[in-house]
């Protein structure tokens, strides 16, 4: 008995450890073949294996939680840098690959002035986006549409706001808003998750 109830306590000790970090999904068997804003093909998740991935769904034409997000991300990135915290990686999909090509998702770093070395822009083919956002369990749907005066079809979306922490061995770990962060509690999980 004394055994048993000793067991026990261990079990429960161990499996208390990561509490903060439940695995929601493991994402490792998949690979989505997306294009990065240099143009270059990125396997996702595969292609960053061993970093801790922070993961941001946008279009660039989004007025409001979109720019928040990816704001938000640059945000992240700066205070876990001052933290001394290494080996993140951060990626903003956007789920609107009809319109925002590579150039454009470049152009848009560039804007906001976001340095590409460990934070990647990426969009795809449209069926290897839509499975991605089903994977990760993000909902994006295209709003009512209109053409502007150039001709151009103009239309929104209605979507999660989201950024998704996604562990080295490439499994979801947690999940924020991705336009209202609390970023010492993002820092310290990536500190957590880190080297």
């Amino acid at each position: 008995m004394k055994y048993i109830t000793g067991f026990s306590l261990l079990l429960l000790i161990l499996t208390g450890c990561d509490n903060n970090f439940p695995l929601k999904e493991d994402i490792s068997r998949e690979n989505f073949t997306l294009t990065s804003q240099d143009n270059g093909t990125v396997k996702f998740p595969s292609d960053f294996e061993g970093k801790v991935k922070l993961v941001g769904f946008i279009f660039t034409a989004c007025p409001d939680i979109c720019p928040m997000t990816v704001l938000n991300l640059q945000r992240i990135r700066e205070a876990a840098k001052e933290k001394g915290i290494k080996n993140i990686e951060y990626l903003a999909i956007s789920f609107d690959p009809e319109r925002d090509t590579p150039q454009v998702l470049k152009k848009y770093a560039e804007i906001r002035d976001i340095k590409t070395t460990d934070y990647t822009f990426l969009t795809g083919e449209k069926p290897v986006v839509e499975k991605l956002l089903k994977k990760m369990n993000i909902v994006a749907v295209a709003a009512d549409s209109s053409y502007n005066k150039k001709g151009e079809l103009n239309y929104m979306f209605i979507h999660t706001d989201r950024i998704t922490l996604v562990d080295k061995d490439n499994r979801i770990r947690k999940e924020y808003k991705g336009s209202e962060i609390n970023l010492e509690e993002i820092v310290n999980d990536l500190e957590k998750l880190g080297d």
